[in-house]
């Protein structure tokens, strides 16, 4: 089973993780300053620039999680930048496709019960299904770097109710994780009278944005190892050699 515990270890334990962590943090930090200034424009820059690096970091991530690879984060601009080219073209068109597809359901499809909320659980169940499949499919991409992976509906379909019943497995463990990184520290700055406001705060918290980004990275590559059909041999056709990633990452922590 995925283990949140092994990924949240795994984002201190990174190549170089101090630098990651405190550089990818900066554009979060400036977004979150345009934000409270009520700066629009610089805010809509940072924010497109933080959706674009964060979701290169990601599919990287998984990708270097899935091969064990010695790094989550990449620092390297030019496999981030080839990388979310590819990212945008394997899951953009499904996204497109799939969340269009349900809004007409959703608007045009009513359902036949006297319930006020029966339509919004319609719509809730119907968007829910919508999610998975493009996780889904996002993940079978991102396992391999194949944008073929992306379209291949099969795998896709046989996966997608797996994969979201461990995504919600996986934000209920992250809002846990919040509270053990933020919880003593915001216990502190109350105790010392310090705003929440206050710069030191605000950095840390950007920091948590991106201890975040490579927990999910490192718990999304277990989902597609567990919940996908064909990981296992596309992976040992690759190593020639079966491996498991957690134990992997307990040997990785271990200096092995």
């Amino acid at each position: 089973m995925a283990s949140i515990v092994d990924s949240l270890s795994e984002a201190f334990l990174d190549t170089f993780a101090p630098l990651k962590l405190v550089g990818f943090a900066i554009p979060v930090y400036f977004a979150i300053v345009s934000f409270m200034d009520g700066n629009l424009p610089m805010l809509y820059l940072w924010y497109g620039v933080i959706s674009l690096l964060f979701l290169a970091l990601l599919t990287q991530g998984i990708y270097n999680v899935r091969r064990s690879k010695r790094e989550i984060l990449s620092l390297n601009p030019w496999a981030l930048a080839k990388d979310l080219v590819k990212t945008i073209v394997a899951v953009l068109p499904n996204a497109v496709v799939w969340f269009g597809a349900a809004y007409l359901i959703a608007q045009n499809v009513t359902i036949p019960v006297e319930v006020d909320w029966a339509q919004k659980v319609f719509t809730w169940v119907l968007f829910s299904i919508v999610f998975a499949i493009v996780m889904t499919s996002y993940l079978s991409f991102a396992k391999t770097m194949k944008v073929v992976q992306a379209y291949n509906y099969k795998v896709i379909f046989d996966s997608c109710v797996d994969v979201l019943i461990a995504l919600f497995f996986y934000v209920l463990q992250l809002a846990l994780v919040q509270v053990v990184l933020f919880g003593p520290v915001a216990y502190l700055y109350s105790f010392f009278r310090v705003p929440f406001t206050h710069w030191t705060f605000l950095f840390y918290s950007s920091i948590v944005a991106v201890v975040d980004l490579s927990i999910t990275a490192n718990y999304l590559a277990q989902i597609a190892y567990e919940c996908i059909p064909g990981n296992n041999e596309e992976y040992d056709n690759n190593y020639d050699a079966p491996i498991d990633l957690i134990d992997e990452a307990a040997e990785r922590m271990n200096g092995k």
